[in-house]
């Protein structure tokens, strides 16, 4: 759980596909410069006891025309609460 002060800078939801079983899509918000949609996917390929991470954010594109108002209802609600908690 976020600590009361920390600034929300995005938020994720999860999926799953046959392909890729879970991962994440989301969105970053980068202030000035913008909102930067992602997708978060676990590394499968990490060997035990090694340094690589435990999962990989890459860059996504929204499809063209994809209806997110969902995502940025639910986005704005998590916001609007963090408000007045600052």
């Amino acid at each position: 759980m976020p600590r009361k002060s920390a600034k929300q800078v995005g938020a994720l939801w999860r999926h799953e596909n046959q392909n890729v079983g879970q991962f994440l899509t989301g969105i970053l918000d980068l202030g000035g410069l913008g909102e930067v949609p992602i997708a978060v996917f676990k590394n499968d390929r990490k060997e035990k006891g090694s340094r690589q991470p435990d999962y990989r954010i890459v860059l996504s594109e929204r499809p063209s025309g994809a209806n997110t108002s969902q995502e940025e209802d639910d986005s704005s609600a998590a916001a609007d609460s963090n408000a007045g908690s600052g």
